[in-house]
Parts: C-alpha cells; sequence; structure tokens
C-alpha cells in the first residue's frame, strides 16, 4: 500500500527519495484497439439495427427484383390475344389442394337447358351449347355436381324461350273504336248507268279509315267492298269517288243499302261525313278550256285571269257539284288559285273558292256563295298570280248535278275485334281424327271467343265459339263439312263490347290418333309468340307466372380451358404434323374393332381419339382436302404440355396476370424513380439556395414556387395533354412541373434550421465558401428529413400515374415505348391494371385484388424503408444505440 504523507513530509522530500520504475524500458502511448466509423458506415449500422425497418427493406427490394426479373423470365403470355385461357382464376400449388385458389370457380345465375333437367331431383344443368352467342355455355364434364343446385324465379319475358310455362294473356287495347253506320235508304245500282260513290271525310272527325260494305245479294250479308286509308293512322280530309261495280262481283243490276265502318280514335265518335251516290242519270259537264281574260302586274308579279267561253246555268234544286284537278302549283311557283263565278252575269266575280296545293277539290256552289236567286248562269274565271309570264294553268273542272246525298245513319253497333294466331300452318287429316285441346282460364270483359280454320282455303270458318272459361277439346271434322285433309293456322277471334276484352290462355295443343304425345303444343313462350290480328283494333300479349329456373354451381376453369375438346373439322395437314411430331408418345393408332372409322391414341398424345372423317373437297390442282372429327388435348395445342397455374388468374384478353403486375409494377417504379429523381434534384438545388440565402433571393423564389403551386392540376393536365397527347413524355412532365415544391421546402425549411449554429458560424469565420457550408455542413444534417420526403414522393407518383392512367391520360395501354429513348417499358402499369379490373370487380374481383395487395404493400414498405433512412442519415443520433 503506497505511504501517505502529510504536507509538512512532503514539503522535506528529497530528490534521493525518488527512484525510476523500469529504468531500461521504454514507454510509448497505447494504441486503439477500435477504427473510426464513417457517417455512412454509423448510419447503415442503426438501420441495420432496426429489423421492422430491415424486414420491409428486405420486401421492398424483393418487389423490385420480381419486377426486374418475372417478366423476362416467365413463358406465359403478357400481350396479345388468347381467346382460350381468358378470365381464369388464380390456380396456385399447394393451397389448390385445401381447396382454396384452386382455379374454380363458383358460377351463379345462370339459366337452365331445360332438356337436361332431371325428373326425380328436379335440378337442370346450365346450356352447354346455343345458337345465341350471349348465352354463357358451360362443359358439364367440369362442373361439381356435389354444388349444383336450382333456383327459380317469375319471369314475364315472353320473348325468351328460357321463361318456362305461365298464361297468356290477348287483350283489345281499346284506343280505337269502331261504329257502323248503316243507310235508311236502298239504293239501286245499274251497271249500264255507271254508278259510283263519293265519300267525304271533314278533318275534324279525326278518322284513321273509312270501309264501304254493301249487300249485294239482298240477304243481309254485308260484303266489305273498299277501305280508306292514308296508311299512318289518320285520314286527311279529302272527298274519294268510287266506281260501284269496279268493287263488287256483279254482273247484274241490284239494290242495296250501303253500310260505313268509321275507325275513330274519340271513343264517342259522332262522325260528320257525306257519302254521295251517283250515276249516269246525272253525267258530269266537263267545263271547257279557259281563255285570257287580261293580265296585269301586282306585286312584281303577274295577275293571270282566264274565263270560260261559255256560260253555264246553275239550279239550286239539282245541288250543282263543281270538281276541280289541279297539277301544276310548284312548278310555275303559283301560291294560290282562285275559283269565281259571276252573279249578275257581268264583269263583277266572286270568289268560289281558292286552292293552294295540286289535287282534286270538290264544290257545292250554292254552299260556297251567297245568292238570293235559286237559277242563275254565270261563265267561271280563274285567277293566280306568277312571277313568270308563261305560266300556263294546268286544271281541269267539271260539272255535275247531285239526284241523292246519304245523310241519315244508324249505329248498328260498336265493338271491338281481335284475331290471334299461331304463325304456321297445321294439317288436318280425317282419317287420324284430329282434335284441339286447349285451356281458357279466364275471358276477359264482355267477350265471347270464336276458334277459327280456314276450311276452304280462302275464308276463315268458325267451328267453335266460348264464353266462359275451361278447358276444351274440339274435334276438328265433327264442326266442319269437310271430308278432306287441308292445312290451317289456328285462329282464336275475340269479338268483345269491352274496350279491354280479351283471353287468357294456359295452353293450346293439337292431337291425333297416331301418337299419346300432341302434334304441336303451344305453353308459355311458344304461345307467347302467337301473331295478334286486328280486325278492328290492336291488341296486346301479355306473359305471366312463367318460371325462369337458374343454375349455381362450381366450376373447374383449368379443365374446360385445357381438358379435352371435340372439333368437327380439324384439319387433316395439322392432324399429320401433329403425330409426326409426337409419333414416340401417340404410338401406332389403336383401330376400333367395332367401327374400324373410328381410332385412338396413346395417353399423353395430343390427338386423343379420331371417331371419322369428314367429305373431302377437291382442290384447285386436283388434290382432295378433307377433314377430320376428333378430340384433343387442348392444353397441348395451346403450348402447355401439363395444365398451368397461373397464380394470380388471367385477364379477359388471356394474359397472365401475375406476370403482368410484376410488368406493370416495373413500368410504375421507373415512372416513379425517374419522376422522383428529377423532383428531388430540383427540389434540393431549389430549397438549398432559397434557404442559405434568404432575404429577397427566399422571396421571390417562395413566391414562384407558390404561382406554379397554385396552377390547378386539371389545367396542368390540359396543356401538356393539347400540347404532347397522352404518353410517356406528357406523364413525366405533368408529375414533375409542381412535384420538386414539397421537396424544396422541406430542405429551404431544414437550412433554416441549421445555418445560425455555431458550427456552421465557425466555419464562415473560417473562410469556408457557401458552396462547403451548403454541402459539407448544413445539408448533411438536414438530409434525414430531406431523404424521408424524397422517398415517400416515390409511391406517390405511382398512385398519381395509376389516377392519369385511370382517367385515359397516362402512358396508353399495350403500347411499349422508350424513356428518354434508352428505357424500354411496356404500356402497361399499376394503374392501368387497376382501371381494367374495376370494370370486373363483382365477377372477378382477383383482377383488382392482386394488384391492389402489391401497390399497398408498396406503399407501407416505401413508408418504413423512408422513416428507417431518416434515422440513420439524422446526425444527432450518430454513435447511439
Amino acid at each position: 500500500m503506497a505511504a501517505e504523507y502529510n504536507k509538512e513530509e512532503l514539503a522535506n522530500l528529497k530528490k534521493s527519495d525518488f527512484q525510476p520504475v523500469e529504468k531500461d524500458k521504454k514507454i510509448y502511448d497505447k494504441k486503439f484497439e477500435t477504427k473510426p466509423v464513417g457517417y455512412f458506415r454509423d448510419a447503415m449500422t442503426r438501420f441495420a439495427k432496426n429489423r421492422t425497418n430491415l424486414i420491409a427493406t428486405i420486401i421492398l427490394f424483393t418487389f423490385i427484383s420480381l419486377a426486374i426479373l418475372v417478366p423476362i423470365i416467365s413463358p406465359k403470355p403478357t400481350t396479345g390475344f388468347h381467346t382460350n385461357v381468358t378470365n381464369l382464376p388464380p390456380r396456385v400449388p399447394i393451397l389448390e389442394n385445401w381447396g382454396f385458389m384452386d382455379g374454380t370457380r363458383f358460377i351463379r345465375h345462370q339459366p337452365v337447358d331445360r332438356s337436361t333437367i332431371d325428373p326425380e331431383t328436379g335440378i337442370g344443368l346450365p346450356y352447354a351449347e346455343h345458337e345465341n352467342p350471349a348465352i354463357r355455355t358451360y362443359n358439364h364434364d367440369f362442373i361439381d355436381m356435389d354444388t349444383l343446385y336450382n333456383v327459380t324465379e317469375t319471369c314475364d319475358f315472353r320473348t325468351d324461350e328460357r321463361c318456362y310455362g305461365g298464361e297468356v294473356t290477348m287483350r283489345v287495347t281499346g284506343e280505337v273504336s269502331l261504329i257502323t253506320l248503316l243507310s235508311q235508304n236502298i239504293y239501286d245500282f245499274d251497271p249500264t248507268l255507271n254508278p259510283y260513290i263519293t265519300l267525304g271525310v271533314p278533318s275534324e272527325s279525326d278518322i284513321r279509315s273509312l270501309s264501304v260494305l254493301i249487300d249485294s245479294n239482298e240477304d243481309g250479308n254485308f260484303e266489305k267492298v273498299l277501305t280508306v286509308t292514308d296508311g299512318s293512322g289518320r285520314l286527311p280530309e279529302a272527298i274519294h269517288d268510287f266506281d260501284i261495280f269496279d268493287l263488287v262481283d256483279e254482273d247484274d243490276a241490284f239494290s242495296s243499302r250501303i253500310k260505313v265502318e268509321v275507325t275513330n280514335v274519340a271513343e264517342n265518335l259522332n262522325p260528320s261525313l257525306s257519302l254521295e251516290v251517283f250515276d249516269d242519270n246525272t253525267p258530269p259537264t266537263m267545263i271547257d278550256d279557259f281563255v285570257s281574260a287580261g293580265m296585269q302586274i301586282v306585286d312584281d308579279a303577274f295577275l293571270f285571269r282566264r274565263n270560260t267561253t261559255s256560260q253555264y246555268s246553275f239550279n239550286e234544286s239539282a245541288r250543282p257539284t263543281l270538281e276541280v284537278t289541279i297539277e301544276n302549283i310548284q312548278q310555275y311557283n303559283i301560291e294560290e288559285y282562285a275559283l269565281m263565278v259571276s252573279l249578275d252575269g257581268g264583269n263583277s266575280f266572286d270568289i268560289l273558292d281558292t286552292f293552294t296545293s295540286n289535287g282534286t277539290y270538290y264544290i257545292d256552289v250554292f254552299d260556297a256563295i251567297e245568292i238570293d236567286a235559286n237559277i242563275f248562269s254565270s261563265a267561271l274565271r280563274l285567277e293566280f298570280l306568277s312571277e313568270n309570264l308563261d305560266a300556263k294553268p294546268d286544271i281541269s273542272i267539271q260539272k255535275f248535278n247531285t239526284p241523292s246525298i246519304l245523310t241519315n245513319y244508324n249505329i248498328e253497333s260498336s265493338n271491338y275485334t281481335m284475331t290471334v294466331s299461331n304463325s304456321q300452318s297445321v294439317s288436318f287429316n280425317p282419317n287420324f281424327e284430329p282434335h284441339i285441346d286447349f285451356e281458357i282460364l279466364d275471358i276477359i270483359g264482355d267477350s265471347k271467343v270464336n276458334l277459327q280454320l280456314l276450311t276452304n282455303g280462302s275464308n276463315y270458318q268458325t267451328i267453335a265459339t266460348f264464353t266462359e272459361a275451361g278447358p276444351q277439346s274440339i274435334p276438328v271434322f265433327d264442326n266442319i263439312n269437310r271430308t278432306t285433309t287441308f292445312s290451317s293456322e289456328i285462329r282464336f277471334q275475340v269479338i268483345s263490347e269491352d274496350s279491354n276484352g280479351g283471353i287468357m290462355f294456359d295452353y293450346i295443343s293439337v292431337f291425333d290418333n297416331r301418337e299419346d304425345e300432341p302434334r304441336y303444343h303451344y305453353y308459355g313462350y311458344t304461345l307467347g309468340q302467337w301473331g295478334i290480328t286486328s280486325g278492328r283494333v290492336s291488341g296486346t300479349r301479355q306473359r305471366s307466372n312463367g318460371v325462369f329456373a337458374y343454375a349455381y354451381f362450381r366450376y373447374d376453369d383449368y379443365g374446360a380451358a385445357f381438358g379435352e375438346r371435340y372439333s368437327r373439322a380439324f384439319s387433316a395437314n395439322t392432324y399429320y404434323r401433329i403425330i409426326e411430331e409426337n409419333a414416340d408418345i401417340c404410338g401406332e393408332p389403336q383401330v376400333n374393332p367395332d367401327n374400324p372409322a373410328e381410332w385412338s391414341f396413346n395417353e399423353g398424345c395430343p390427338i386423343t381419339r379420331v371417331v371419322g372423317r369428314n367429305s373431302g373437297v377437291p382442290g384447285p390442282d386436283g388434290t382432295e382436302f378433307y377433314t377430320y372429327r376428333l378430340f384433343y388435348n387442348h392444353g397441348f395445342m395451346e403450348g402447355f404440355e401439363e395444365t398451368p397455374y397461373f397464380f394470380f388468374g388471367t385477364t379477359s384478353q388471356g394474359q397472365d396476370l401475375f406476370a403482368l403486375t410484376w410488368l406493370g409494377l416495373r413500368t410504375s417504379l421507373t415512372l416513379g424513380l425517374v419522376a422522383s429523381a428529377i423532383n428531388i434534384t430540383i427540389g434540393i438545388i431549389y430549397g438549398s439556395i432559397s434557404g442559405y440565402y434568404g432575404g429577397k433571393v427566399d422571396l421571390i423564389m417562395e413566391r414562384f414556387s407558390e404561382v406554379v403551386g397554385r396552377i390547378p392540376w386539371l389545367v396542368t393536365l390540359s396543356i401538356f395533354m393539347a400540347i404532347f397527347g397522352p404518353g410517356a413524355l406528357s406523364l413525366i412532365l405533368i408529375l414533375i412541373v409542381s412535384g420538386w415544391i414539397s421537396v424544396a421546402g422541406v430542405t429551404r425549411t431544414q437550412f433554416y434550421r441549421y445555418k445560425g449554429r455555431e458550427y456552421v458560424l465557425a466555419s464562415r469565420t473560417l473562410g469556408a465558401k457557401d458552396s462547403r457550408l451548403i454541402f459539407r455542413h448544413i445539408l448533411p444534417n438536414g438530409i434525414g428529413t430531406i431523404i424521408t420526403a424524397s422517398i415517400l414522393m416515390i409511391p406517390a407518383v405511382i398512385f398519381t400515374e395509376a389516377s392519369l392512367s385511370y382517367l385515359g391520360f397516362g402512358i396508353g395501354h399495350g403500347q411499349s415505348f422508350r424513356l428518354f429513348g434508352l428505357i424500354e417499358l411496356s404500356g402497361v402499369s399499376i394503374g392501368v391494371l387497376l382501371s381494367d379490373g374495376q370494370s370486373a370487380m363483382l365477377n372477378r374481383p382477383y383482377l383488382t385484388i392482386f394488384p391492389a395487395i402489391v401497390i399497398s404493400i408498396l406503399m407501407i414498405t416505401f413508408n418504413m424503408f423512408g422513416n428507417a433512412l431518416r434515422d440513420a442519415f439524422n446526425p444527432s443520433l450518430r454513435g447511439s444505440e
């Protein structure tokens, strides 16, 4: 133990009291066992100690590696259209053994093919084939029958054959009413006197059509001899005349009343018509040609006057009528004709009528003018204006008297009639005792129903009439006077006093004694296709209480896509090429001993079985071309020796979504990194200058950045789209036009924070330059925060690109391009994939889920990576654990 000395003893110490220790040994400074740690190594050490951030970084760089490698090494399609592998669900090894991502889908709400319904279970399968391409079909071999079940719903689709059963109601609409008018007088028609009738239709009646009926046999059965209509649903105001014997099939004189049927929109029709009967006892008189009665100029046009050369006598008791026919108003640009008479026999003319369009007009003279006398004589004057001096009237006028005017009518009836019939003729043979069975569920309104057949080739005969609902069985030949075979449509005529009358059918069948099943059966859909023939009114067909069966089942999409398929016409050249290329696997064909036209091959051969050869077709050089009917392995034909795995499924174009996702991620990452690198560079430089110098420099630079940042995003988008159009260049410019502002703001803040520190002031005092102060003393201290903001910019840029791609302003779809002429990128990005998948979110959610998961993980890992870098590069944490 060392000796202890007090102050007095220490003061009395002598030199001899001190002796050297290890006198002959040299003593040196002890060497440090550790090496000095640099700034970057210290940052990486702290970065590695945060395990959570380290895992996130590993995931991030794994994603980046997959984005680079998967599109290169994957043999599955990422471009083009592959019809037979479209919309496949995900299929993953190991997971498929657990019933998860096994390449099957649960199919819902698919129409049932009624021919496949099992009578015991009542369960049917979806359509395996259908002529309508809009109806999806499924191979029954790949349906999991344990998951199959049916759901039925009521339906009223009259034109959909999949809607089964139900009742069909056919009814008149009541939109059109019919009134029959019968004359009180009986008229004599003599062919030698050329009788004819004239119908006058006033516009206020709103008449759709007129029909004239004649009782030529005088037996009370009127025959329709003409119908007047303009075909558009409205009969224009006019007067129509017709020769009687051109309408009836008669050669001798006869007498008849005249019946008129008027079809009108109004429910309470009170028609205002005129019907006149004429013959040669009162022949019309042709008016002679007009001669010039002078011409003068009126309003820069020529006023033409033409007078007849003769005077005509007009007797009120004879009801004189003028028939005026005009044909050339448009030709000579004539606006109006005026037909005039002189009541005093002199030069003063009064207007009978004016005409502004071509046509035939009838003028009752004494109705057209006011005159006290019953008889007068006058020439006729025609006046018209024209700018053409050579205008010539093309007009004819006839004068005749009216012997009788039909003005009194009796309303006979007001019925609503509708006829419904099938579209095909049915043959009825008396030897087989045919009968028609049907059930009327309801007769609507005060109606009766006639069952009619075309028994004599021209006229339908009513064979039964019904006024009450119920099932009916009508023997055909028991109800008609006919003993030979005939063909006819089946027609039901509904006659109702009710404007909403009709009939409701359950079924209609045609039987004979040749078999128990009906030869024709109309029920549900087929009954709803019966045509409606509107006799007097229109009608409607309504379907009710039908049944629509839907199938729900799990379906093996991969088995259907890559399994065995049947071809009706497989090229012989392709057949022989495949057999030759796979001779070792296929072996010799094994002929079916029961049918030499069939043969099969060994297991594993692309061609599994041949069932026949089609007839050959001679080619241009005499060579015969033919095809085979065979079964083949479709997966092999698509280039897959085994059923492939599509981890993320396939798109609507048959492209592998797994490879496509990483290909899109590569594009999005490249665009994000390039745009972010440009933004970070601009932002750091801009923010460093603004924050370091401050003052007026900072004020000007801040105002500029605020102006750029305030420009609306849509305005920027529109400007660049208008100048450059959609594409990579426009996208990058849009991303960097204001993307640097946030980095510049963070950098400026860090410079204001550190530029007043002592070590910065000391360096400036010692003569350090601005560049050294910025990049050696200030920027390294704020780099952590700057890096964090910069790293988070990359996923933000990726999301912005996704939004632009969704709106159609991104890089396009499927169009490869070169970035700055150096890096070749695909036109598919994460944004494009999300946009495509959103339209099929309900049916194929995996198209959206997997790209969304990838971009979500990317966002999380970028955040954690940025936080880790901020902590690692924080100078205040240097040397800490």
